[in-house]
């Protein structure tokens, strides 16, 4: 049996400056910057431990902040929250991460790290995220997150998903890898046919978006408007990873997709 790596690849096209390192729950809850690196109280090199609540607001020098998920080990008792916005208490458009598709994050929510992100939504007027670690007074603690900030210009989001329903063989998550990879299992020269659409949390804020204006740019090398499908066959011989880009153009603005 062969398997295959079904994952969505963000494009990022940043504005960068000096990259800084940051440590939640430290003396800055309050930071202007476009580049750096967000890790837990135990910073690149020590874990967490019980009882933290700590918060960081970080507000972009251009356009929106986005953070990608390098490295994350937070006990299911645990919670980092990732918050539109400065006030968490008028969060009215949550942003939708990982798996469980929430605007929280622990390794009950299966996130891909390298490429998962979050990024302020266009209808955020300060561009700015809010993260909010919570740890249970009786928890055992972990490895903790490290979080890459950039700023990108502010875009309506696409959110890629996978038509389980009408893609054969069926996708599915490999429970023992917990990677937030989906696979196929297959066998040679099996054709797969593989279904993906879009969805747009902020569509007709300031223009019109659905799957027939949306690029669907696959691996394969096939792309174009609204290709929302694939058929392929795959010869014998190895593993294969297969990748899709979801972006949209707007005032010459090229706005790639997130996956939930």
């Amino acid at each position: 049996m062969k398997k295959i790596a079904l994952t969505i690849v963000l494009c990022l096209f940043g504005l960068l400056s000096f990259a800084q390192t940051y440590n939640m729950g430290g003396s800055q809850t309050d930071i202007t910057t476009c580049s750096g690196t967000v890790y837990d109280i135990g910073g690149s090199t020590g874990g967490y431990g019980a009882g933290r609540n700590d918060w960081l607001t970080i507000h972009p020098n251009s356009g929106v902040v986005t953070i990608r998920f390098m490295a994350m080990d937070i006990a299911e008792t645990d919670t980092l929250y990732i918050y539109n916005g400065t006030d968490p208490n008028n969060d009215s458009i949550p942003l939708m991460i990982g798996s469980a598709a929430s605007n929280w994050v622990n390794n009950s929510n299966q996130i891909q790290l390298g490429d998962q992100e979050a990024s302020a939504t266009v209808q955020n007027p300060t561009g700015a995220l809010t993260l909010h670690f919570v740890s249970a007074a009786n928890s055992t603690g972990g490895d903790g997150f490290e979080l890459l900030i950039t700023c990108s210009e502010p875009c309506q989001r696409i959110h890629a998903n996978i038509d389980f329903a009408n893609s054969v063989p069926t996708p599915h998550f490999d429970t023992d890898l917990n990677d937030g990879y989906y696979y196929i299992d297959f066998c040679p020269n099996d054709t797969i046919h593989l279904v993906c659409y879009g969805t747009y949390p902020d569509n007709d804020f300031s223009y019109h978006q659905d799957d027939a204006t949306t690029t669907f740019n696959w691996s394969t090398g096939q792309s174009g408007l609204g290709m929302t499908s694939i058929s392929n066959v795959f010869p014998e011989g190895q593993g294969y990873d297969l990748t899709l880009t979801l972006s949209d153009v707007h005032n010459g603005v090229v706005c790639p997709a997130q996956t939930p």
